[in-house]
C-alpha cells in the first residue's frame, strides 16, 4: 500500500499533476512501496483468532494524499484469511493499489521447491524489461509460464506477473503448491477484486531461503500501474476499498 511492486523512475501523472516518488530501488531507478516499513502500526482490535492493524498514511513525496489503512487477519478451520482496506480521509482523489507478499512452502531448505508441483490458473504472463517494468502481455499457451495444469517447477525460475485469472464458481482463483507424492500442499486464494499475481521462486534469497518457497503475491494492479493507469483504483474522498486473500494447508 498504496501501490504494489514498482513505478518506473518513480514518476506518474494524476489529475493534472506530475508526481515524483522517492526512488527506493536505486539499481533500477524505480520506486517500490517502502513507506510503510517505518510507519507506526497500531493494533485496532484483536481476539483469540483474529487481529486488525491500522495506520494513517500521511502525505509523502510524490503522494500528497491522506489514507487510513487496515490489515485484518483471521485464523479458523478454513485457514488464514486476510483483508486489506483503505479509506480516503483526505480532500482529493488518490491513486491506489495494493499487494501482498505471502510465500507458499512445503518445508524449509534450499531447493525444496524444485520437486514441488505448481498449479496456477492464469492465462497471461507479463514480459518485462531490464528494469522489471512491463512491456506487453502474452498468452501462457505453449510457454514455460503455463501452470494451468499442475506440473513440476523443476529448475524453472519465475519472477513473473500473471493476469487473466481463471476463477472457481465462488469467484476466487486458487493457486496450489503440492509435493510430488501429493502428501502435502498449500493453497492460496484471491478474491474477485484481485486480478494480478506476482510469482517468484525465491532464486535471489540466501542460504536456507534459496528456492525454499514460492512467493504468490496478490495484486490489484500490475507493476508500474501509477504510470500506465492499468487497473489503477481512483479512490475518491470518503471512499473505502477492500481486497481479500487467504492461505491454508491441504
Amino acid at each position: 500500500m498504496p501501490w504494489p511492486n514498482r513505478v518506473r523512475d518513480g514518476r506518474y501523472h494524476f489529475d493534472g499533476h506530475d508526481q515524483q516518488l522517492d526512488l527506493s530501488e536505486p539499481a533500477t531507478h524505480n520506486a517500490t512501496p517502502q513507506a510503510l516499513s517505518a510507519a507506526a502500526v497500531a493494533v485496532m482490535a484483536e481476539d483469540a483468532s483474529s487481529v486488525r492493524f491500522g495506520l494513517r498514511l500521511y502525505p509523502m513525496h510524490g503522494y500528497p494524499h491522506l489514507l487510513d489503512l487496515t490489515a485484518s487477519y483471521r485464523l479458523d478451520e478454513s485457514g488464514l484469511s486476510v483483508e486489506v482496506a483503505a479509506r480516503n480521509v483526505g480532500r482529493t482523489a488518490a491513486p491506489y493499489g495494493v499487494g501482498g507478499h505471502p510465500y507458499a512452502t512445503l518445508g524449509m531448505g534450499p531447493g525444496s521447491v524444485d520437486d514441488a508441483l505448481l498449479e496456477l490458473p492464469a492465462g497471461s504472463w507479463i514480459p518485462v524489461d531490464e528494469r522489471l517494468i512491463p512491456v506487453g502481455r502474452e498468452s501462457v499457451e505453449g510457454t514455460p509460464y503455463d501452470f494451468r495444469k499442475r506440473r513440476s517447477i523443476g529448475a524453472g525460475k519465475l519472477d513473473t506477473a500473471y493476469t487473466g485469472l481463471l476463477r472457481d464458481p465462488d469467484g476466487r482463483a486458487r493457486i496450489r503448491l503440492t509435493s510430488a507424492d501429493g502428501a502435502r500442499g498449500v493453497e492460496l486464494w484471491v478474491g474477485e477484486e484481485i486480478g494480478w499475481l506476482q510469482v517468484y521462486t525465491a532464486d535471489g534469497l540466501p542460504g536456507v531461503y534459496h528456492r525454499a518457497g514460492v512467493a504468490v503475491e496478490p495484486m490489484s494492479c500490475p507493476p508500474n500501474a501509477f504510470a500506465s493507469g492499468e487497473d489503477l483504483i481512483r479512490l475518491e474522498p470518503g471512499e473505502r476499498v477492500a481486497h481479500r486473500w487467504g492461505i491454508k494447508a491441504l
